[in-house]
């Protein structure tokens, strides 16, 4: 049997949390009462983008962590910053794998064809490692 689930406003889920931390776990015949944070459609909206963009952080190398109700906070190099806006945070990591991409390759979108008609090579086939 599910147990059954009665929303409250946001007054009455404080004070019942306040109770809670005074008086221990909520118990009302057999069922537990458990009490959680219920957000509006915008801010769900606004923390499952945060969500998607973990692996992006991830593969930059940042810490950062979901704070309620939709903040990100995002730490790279010792250097914190705050984002209430995911597509803020997108920007900023657009920018930021911009920063970080390798000078030499960035500005090649192909390789270049010599007049005699064979693509030049990078000197790292093998046996050539002084480059």
């Amino acid at each position: 049997m599910r147990e059954p689930h009665v929303p409250l406003y946001l007054g009455e889920t404080c004070q019942l949390l306040q109770v809670a931390r005074t008086h221990g776990p909520f118990r009302v015949d057999k069922y537990d009462v458990r009490i959680t944070a219920g957000y509006s459609k915008d801010t769900n909206e606004r923390r499952k983008t945060f969500l998607t963009l973990r692996p992006r952080l991830r593969q930059l190398e940042m810490k950062y962590g979901l704070f309620d109700p939709a903040r990100m906070w995002v730490t790279k190099n010792g250097v914190s910053k705050d984002f209430y806006n995911p597509e803020d945070l997108r920007l900023f990591l657009d920018s930021f794998q911009n920063q970080t991409k390798d000078p030499a390759t960035s500005n090649r979108s192909q390789d270049t064809i010599e007049d005699d008609g064979h693509v030049p090579s990078s000197g790292l086939e093998k046996g050539n490692t002084d480059r």
